[in-house]
């Protein structure tokens, strides 16, 4: 299908050049709504919201496609691929978060795999809003030039390596329906991305099950955590309420010595970052998954629990033996291919 056959008269927006994280928030109205429902896409990933709530759990949404003709390298040679694209765009009922009357929408958006493979040079956004009202009619929204944008908290977010989030710049209010938009910006209207457009319809990422991790060394400064096994999620740290302190979490598949754990067994260095902002908060990254069964924490933040995550899937194979070599292969089987469905591939 074509973009108007999904998203009707929606138009794709964006903030300005180079920012990947931003927050966009608009309005809508919807009186003598019965029943409404939602067909967005944010990309690279996008997490929605109306009137403040958070709309479904699904994370690292939408599908990971081939999303329209990008610059790629052969051989250090700059081609430019014209082969078929796609765009997968979320369909949710909203039925349960829409109010009589005015009623606000914000969207979260980071780069994913759209910003990691060039496909653009800053996030974007398309929405379409369909309102079945009591009397039988009908009642449309549409994402267009009336929605504002800020950059969010999240100043970077790299896929496979890490985001860096500092709460000096958190909107807290962001989501009000009184918010004081004055130092908010007017987004652009821009081409809609060249592609097929189709519904997602594949099991999205969840946080399938937590994991209590257990200390293996404390250092001075530092602390090492271990999961029990290899898998795929992130940590949740409490970080303390000092303005401007930094605490860096560093992620490792393997143990070591005793430095903290920055590099990949590839020796490619992934991390995340949190700034505070003068308040204790919780902290996990939003648009990325970490690989890792050992992590680093600093000695001033308090580690929580820790998130398996992976395409919620159900394992439909089972085996048991009397040796406990083969039934630990297959157990490490299973949570490899789990470890490995992500975006739904």
């Amino acid at each position: 299908m074509k973009q108007n056959e999904i998203c009707k008269c929606a138009q794709w927006v964006a903030p300005a050049e180079g920012c990947f994280q931003p927050y966009i928030r608009g309005e809508f109205l919807a009186d003598n709504a019965q029943t409404a429902r939602i067909t967005i896409c944010g990309l690279g990933f996008f997490e929605l919201y109306i009137n403040g709530k958070r709309v479904n759990e699904d994370l690292f949404v939408p599908v990971w496609s081939d999303y329209c003709a990008h610059p790629t390298l052969e051989k250090n040679r700059l081609l430019e691929v014209n082969t078929s694209h796609r765009i997968y765009c979320v369909r949710y009922d909203i039925s349960a978060y829409v109010r009589q009357g005015r009623n606000t929408i914000g969207v979260l958006l980071g780069g994913g795999w759209f910003e990691k493979y060039d496909y653009g040079s800053r996030a974007k956004l398309c929405y379409f809003i369909e309102i079945n009202q009591k009397n039988g009619e009908k009642a449309y929204a549409y994402s267009g030039k009336k929605l504002k944008w800020k950059q969010s908290y999240i100043t970077s977010s790299k896929i496979m390596r890490g985001e860096t989030h500092d709460y000096r710049l958190s909107t807290e209010n962001w989501l009000a329906d009184d918010i004081d938009l004055s130092g908010w910006e007017d987004v652009e209207i821009i081409p809609s991305p060249e592609s097929d457009y189709y519904i997602q319809d594949c099991p999205t990422d969840k946080i399938i099950r937590y994991i209590e991790p257990k200390l293996v060394k404390k250092f001075v400064d530092f602390s090492i955590y271990d999961i029990g096994e290899n898998t795929t999620g992130w940590p949740i740290i409490k970080i303390p309420a000092i303005r401007g302190k930094k605490v860096k979490i560093g992620y490792s598949e393997e143990l070591k010595g005793t430095k903290n754990l920055y590099t990949d067994t590839m020796g490619e260095k992934h991390w995340d970052i949190y700034i505070g902002d003068g308040k204790e908060r919780e902290c996990h990254p939003h648009f990325l998954w970490q690989a890792y069964r050992y992590f680093s924490v600093p000695n001033c933040a308090k580690v929580t629990k820790c998130a398996v995550i992976h395409a919620d899937v159900e394992v439909s194979s089972s085996l048991e033996s009397s040796n406990n070599i083969i039934n630990w292969l297959y157990d490490a089987f299973v949570r490899t291919q789990l470890s490995n469905i992500h975006c739904s591939i």
